[in-house]
C-alpha cells in the first residue's frame, strides 16, 4: 500500500525543513520517534499489546521527547 501522495508530500518537506534547521541531529531525533512508532505497530499486530495499553504511554513519551529536542534545535538556530 503506497502513502497517498499528499501525506508523502507532507512528510518529505517536514523532514527536509528539520534537516535543513537542525541537520543530522533532527534526522536522528526523527527516525528514533519513527522507530518507536514501527515497534509499537508491531507489538500491536503481533497481539503483544495494544496501541491504547502501554504503547500509548510509549508513544506519548516518544513525541514529547522528539517535540523537546527539535524545539532544541530551533532555539539554537
Amino acid at each position: 500500500m503506497a502513502i497517498p501522495t499528499p501525506v508523502n508530500g507532507q512528510i518529505t518537506d517536514a523532514v527536509t525543513q528539520a534537516h535543513t534547521k537542525g541537520g543530522d541531529t533532527a534526522l536522528t531525533t526523527i527516525v528514533e520517534l519513527l522507530e518507536t512508532i514501527a515497534s509499537s505497530l508491531n507489538a500491536s499486530q503481533a497481539g503483544t499489546s495494544s496501541l491504547q495499553s502501554s504503547n500509548a504511554e510509549t508513544l506519548s513519551a516518544a513525541f514529547a521527547k522528539a517535540e523537546g529536542e527539535l524545539q532544541d534545535i530551533l532555539r539554537k538556530v
